[in-house]
């Protein structure tokens, strides 16, 4: 309840924010041979392809816990390629360079400075086991056929490291024509910030069926055990390419002459430095649709 909280706070501030931003239309800061023309809000989500740690590394994560001090010694841990996505919302200022006459501004490249929140997992791991024993013989009075009946045991244990994260977010981007209907930009970004509730989640799970091998079989029987451990707050950065296409609203009338929708996808490579671990390095992507007006 108290993490649900933390991110309502958050969006809130950053609507507030961007609300204050866009109140701003019509007037083109300036700062010295810089201009502000433009405000960004861009809601989406962000994906990591997450690592395997190994039981070593979230008994380091979770000291405390009670389920992992369990015997695995003869479970098998699960792995491969995966990716986890989550929530990811960002606010931003669009700043353009004077020309070298300080006459008229420049249309590219555009420096984008704003604030990112997204949520990650940046560690799992998966251990698991099953066993087969009969438990009983049934035999057909119609036709004398033998069925056997075995029980299945089914163990997991699941492991993750998650965290939220606020972080400054710089980009230069270089567009087509920004004047035009449609137009493409790309560019290079860097998003560096502090977590704000890293947190270990456990989950183990146990389950009994009777299984006769006709697919007939019914669970007679499960546990389940979860934990959550909070961990020390840790610093994250991403470097990245944002890609994406503008599209402006109107023609004619003002107000959507300076309304734009764009949509945008930002491969990077994502960086956590988990202080009970190490930095973990991770390929990551963020996207999703947003919002922009323009006054300059």
């Amino acid at each position: 309840m108290i993490v649900k909280k933390q991110r309502f706070s958050l969006i809130l501030a950053i609507v507030f924010l961007s609300s204050n931003a866009f109140a701003q239309e019509g007037q083109a800061d300036k700062l010295g041979n810089l201009t502000v023309t433009d405000a960004f809000v861009q809601f989406g989500s962000f994906a990591e392809r997450t690592i395997d740690g190994s039981l070593a590394d979230f008994r380091k994560l979770a000291p405390q816990s009670d389920i992992l001090k369990d015997d695995l010694s003869d479970f098998s841990q699960s792995g491969g390629t995966t990716f986890t996505g989550n929530t990811a919302l960002s606010i931003s200022l669009g700043i353009q360079f004077k020309d070298n006459e300080q006459s008229r501004l420049k249309a590219n490249p555009l420096l984008r400075l704003g604030l990112t929140y997204l949520s990650g997992s940046s560690l799992t791991s998966n251990y698991f086991k099953s066993g087969r024993f009969p438990i009983d013989t049934l035999v057909s009075t119609s036709t004398g056929e033998v069925f056997y009946v075995d029980s299945v045991s089914s163990e997991s244990y699941n492991m993750e490291y998650i965290s939220d994260q606020i972080r400054l977010d710089a980009a230069l981007i270089w567009r087509t024509n920004p004047s035009a209907r449609w137009s493409l930009y790309g560019g290079v970004g860097l998003a560096a910030g502090i977590s704000l509730n890293a947190r270990t989640e456990i989950y183990y799970n146990n389950f009994l069926y009777d299984d006769d091998f006709h697919g007939s079989g019914y669970t007679r029987d499960g546990s389940f055990r979860s934990e959550r451990i909070e961990n020390d707050l840790n610093f994250g950065f991403m470097t990245y390419i944002p890609l994406g296409v503008d599209f402006r609203l109107g023609k004619e009338k003002e107000f959507w002459k300076r309304t734009h929708l764009f949509y945008e996808l930002s491969p990077g490579i994502n960086f956590t430095v988990v202080p009970e671990l190490r930095t973990i390095t991770n390929a990551a992507f963020r996207n999703g649709l947003g919002l922009r007006v323009n006054w300059g």
